[in-house]
């Protein structure tokens, strides 16, 4: 009889080995992920070497100038702008400063405006064009005082560009408007919805009502 258990127990152990090795391997933990970069990379120039690139943008060539201002933007220097403004203000060849009046535009920064009027007293009529086409991409109606004044400029050319950019202040107030009507009537027929199902369950009791 304990011949027999024994053969049993050895058995069902051998069955039991024998389930496991059929059994597939156990797949593999997935790998961890990449550590996440927070830092910032480091800068490519020195300070001693931004000092140059900076200096440069006072070149007597006036390709090179800009192309140093160009640089001053990629590596994000921190004195990018005031460069740039200062150009805008002393620079003495029109197609650096009508470039300037073009990165001050798209910078967005609010404060570019009062540099983009400066602008319009300059005796280039390139960059009073620049100006003024600057001022109406940016679309501040509360500029337009200072563009009817350039309706006395000398320069047929900047007295209708003057009168562009009055169209261009209009163009945008009226937009500003229609996205006002538009969310105007989108809350209201919001709140219409919102008020059906009290609407319906009032009329509902009222109709229960003996």
């Amino acid at each position: 009889m304990s011949r027999f258990l024994m053969l049993v127990g050895l058995a069902g152990g051998l069955l039991l080995l024998y389930r496991i090795q059929k059994q597939p391997p156990a797949a593999p933990p997935p790998p961890p992920p990449p550590p996440r970069i927070t830092l910032p990379p480091a800068p490519v120039l020195s300070d001693a070497e931004l000092a140059k690139i900076r200096e440069a943008t006072k070149d007597a060539d006036p390709q090179v100038r800009w192309a140093a201002v160009e640089l001053l933007y990629r590596v994000k220097d921190p004195l990018a702008g005031q460069v740039l403004r200062s150009l805008l203000a002393t620079d003495t060849d029109f197609t650096v400063k009508t470039k300037a009046i073009e990165a001050l535009t798209r910078s967005g920064n609010p404060g570019s405006i009062e540099d983009v009027m400066v602008a319009l007293k300059d005796p280039a009529k390139e960059v009073r064009l620049a100006a003024l086409l600057s001022l109406g991409e940016m679309g501040d109606a509360r500029l337009a005082p200072v563009v009817v004044e350039m309706l006395r400029d000398y320069e047929p050319d900047v007295r209708m560009q003057a009168l562009h950019t009055m169209g261009r202040f209009q163009e945008k107030r009226q937009a500003e408007y229609q996205a006002l009507a538009e969310r105007l009537r989108a809350e209201y027929e919001r709140s219409l919805q919102a008020q059906k199902p009290i609407k319906e369950k009032l009329l509902e009791e009222r109709t229960l009502e003996p």
